[in-house]
């Protein structure tokens, strides 16, 4: 496995996946995830195999508080934020507010693939690098989309439980969506996630490469 900062040709393939896994109600449309891409590219990035093959995505928004409480009073879906709510690549100021937009892994039969979850989360810390956040103020959100078409059905049981585990607390509220909305402090759910990830790495570090993120691709300008 290797993660590597998206280009433009990826969005495409991004869309498409998560259509196959979420469905058109909760998938993001092609123009909408293009005009977010667009406004700051340095949360995007694609899970690639060790052929090459694109195997999953993780796409980081820093938007505006003003709009997370839309989110969680349920006036906007995620799919409804505009271009206007997301801090663009040349903010450099402090952020309060990390959207995990998605995290999405396949397997040959483009079923949803643990394995590749698991490389993404662990290297959640370098991808966060591209952002001027502080651990200790600056918070993530995440809201578990259950996929569409999975041998295990359409659940969320196993989201939560993955996000309550390392940090996560569920915010009070309704969603437009109608599924939970997840927070955490960056400094708070790396404390958790380091213990987990480290014994993962040190389970699959035989069988598998380790996903390598190369100097290029480490945060500063997006190629």
């Amino acid at each position: 496995y290797r993660i590597k900062k998206c280009k433009n040709d990826d969005i495409e393939w991004i869309v498409t996946t998560a259509m196959e896994l979420y469905g058109k109600h909760d998938a993001v449309p092609l123009d909408i995830k293009q005009s977010w891409y667009n406004k700051n590219p340095r949360g995007f990035w694609i899970l690639k195999d060790r052929n090459g093959n694109r195997v999953g995505s993780l796409e980081i928004l820093p938007i505006k508080k003003t709009t997370l409480q839309k989110i969680i009073n349920g006036k906007i879906a995620e799919k409804d934020k505009k271009t206007d709510d997301i801090l663009g690549k040349e903010h450099r100021g402090p952020i309060d507010c990390i959207y995990i937009e998605n995290i999405m892994s396949i397997n040959s039969d483009r079923e949803p693939c643990v394995w590749g979850f698991k490389e993404i989360l662990a290297n959640l810390d370098k991808c966060l690098e591209s952002f001027n956040i502080t651990p200790q103020s600056t918070h993530i959100y995440a809201m578990p989309i259950p996929a569409f078409h999975s041998k295990y059905g359409k659940r969320l049981s196993h989201s939560e439980r993955l996000l309550s585990s390392v940090g996560f607390k569920i915010i009070k509220g309704k969603t437009k969506q109608g599924y939970p909305l997840y927070e955490g402090s960056v400094s708070n759910v790396m404390k958790h996630l380091k213990p987990i990830m480290d014994k993962y790495r040190k389970g699959t570090r035989k069988k598998y490469n380790r996903v390598n993120i190369g100097e290029e691709d480490q945060g500063g300008k997006v190629n």
